[in-house]
């Protein structure tokens, strides 16, 4: 597989979360934003390495850091610009340097700098290659949704703004067939092709395949969306009206760069310099104090992060409670994008290959019962409830969001920001 980044390092963002002023773990420098996810991918096996990056002026100073960095990172064949492509004839370009590889060539392409890839291991998302491979064999454009899980799994079952068709349901992942062209996805280099060249965007400015107010022309494809979380945007999907405590942000450990992690499962440390796991906890220390860092047990953790840990400590004594609660966690991250996607408990059985393979999955459809509030469902269901019958939702609306707007401010307040509750 081809790693392709096409990027811009600024702290001018579209999307700035809002988070506890006493953690700089989650404000770091955007450069080492840009390192850690480099890193990230870093465990995946490449066969060729191409890297655009810009750097803002504030970071400009940053250039022979990050290109020794990749050079550490990755031994393959590789090419590093100091530029990142802004229209179509540098994009051409871009193509016309890949001409040794086949169009059904798979490739990891992002225009962003902050997309993790967080599995503890590389075993599904080589599995989810495979099928993609396979398909390549009978389709010309086929991709890989990585990142947004939560949003894919709403897609899954909300109509939503796209068009698309469901052609497949596996036990570990699903097919759509729609037209899209975001950037970030596994792509195969026809695609890439097909965006480049078929089309004339004249001069327009396209430093992504996805720009704000227009996207490349994209052809129909299938695209796989994995029943498991592969890859998360490291500020999460708080702007998109996902609960950050469901779907936290993410944060560079005290220490990664050093190869000094440590980290404390269940036991809540006196300092930051320790990664705070705990499956019980329900609120994230990016918004509250007495929150913790990742819920998840200590095999689940990101698998870049392993050879770099140099402490553990581990309290989770009662396994199959500690589970339970794991399975609660996991199930409320699938379930955290509420626009008419999967309720807790009907998501169990789509998950069961990716998360609960090895359980009884009657005691996991228990544990899905505990996951949501009453608040949570009433969301739910009049999502559900505008997408089937649309007239009548917009004569009840008005009565309904009275009915709801104290209890709604009380999780996101007034201007749609989320509002931390210690």
């Amino acid at each position: 597989m081809i790693l392709f980044i096409n990027v811009f390092i600024s702290d001018k963002r579209f999307y700035q979360p809002k988070l506890i002023p006493n953690d700089p773990r989650y404000t770091p420098n955007r450069g080492d934003v840009f390192k850690f996810m480099l890193s990230s991918l870093s465990v995946i096996d490449w066969e060729h390495v191409v890297i655009y990056y810009e750097l803002d002026d504030e970071y400009a100073h940053q250039y022979n850091d990050i290109d020794a960095h990749i050079n550490d990172l990755f031994s393959c064949d590789k090419q590093i610009y100091h530029y990142r492509n802004y229209n179509q004839s540098m994009w051409q370009e871009s193509v016309l340097r890949l001409d040794q590889f086949s169009d059904n060539q798979l490739i990891w392409f992002t225009c962003n700098d902050d997309h993790i890839f967080i599995d503890s291991s590389v075993s599904y998302l080589e599995y989810i290659m495979q099928k993609q491979r396979e398909m390549l064999e009978f389709s010309p454009y086929v991709t890989s949704y990585i990142s947004h899980w939560p949003e894919m799994m709403a897609l899954r079952v909300n109509s939503g703004e796209f068009t698309r068709e469901i052609v497949d349901d596996n036990k570990k992942y699903f097919v759509m067939q729609w037209k899209n062209a975001d950037a970030i996805s596994i792509i195969n280099k026809g695609l890439l092709k097909y965006w480049w060249f078929e089309n004339d965007y004249g001069d327009d400015i396209y430093r992504r395949t996805d720009e704000t107010a227009y996207s490349v022309v994209s052809p129909a494809m299938k695209t796989i969306v994995p029943y498991r979380e592969i890859v998360r945007h490291f500020d999460g999907y708080e702007h998109v009206g996902i609960d950050p405590n469901e779907c936290p942000p993410l944060f560079i450990p005290d220490g990664f760069f050093q190869s000094q992690i440590k980290i404390s499962s269940c036991k809540k440390p006196n300092s930051n310099s320790y990664v705070y796991l705990d499956v019980k906890n329900r609120k994230t220390k990016a918004f509250a104090k007495s929150g913790t860092d990742i819920r998840c047990l200590l095999n689940e953790i990101p698998l870049f992060w392993k050879p770099k840990i140099i402490e553990t400590i581990d309290e989770c004594q009662n396994n199959s409670k500690a589970m339970s609660y794991r399975n609660r966690a996991i199930l409320s991250l699938a379930c955290s994008d509420k626009r008419g996607g999967f309720s807790p408990i009907r998501v169990v059985s789509f998950l069961k290959q990716s998360y609960f393979s090895e359980q009884n999955l009657f005691l996991v459809l228990i544990d899905s019962l505990w996951v949501w509030k009453i608040y949570d469902y009433m969301r739910h269901f009049i999502f559900i409830f505008r997408r089937i019958f649309p007239g009548v939702f917009n004569i009840l609306y008005s009565p309904y969001k009275k009915l709801i707007k104290k209890e709604t401010q009380q999780y996101w307040g007034e201007n749609n920001s989320f509002v931390k509750k210690d």
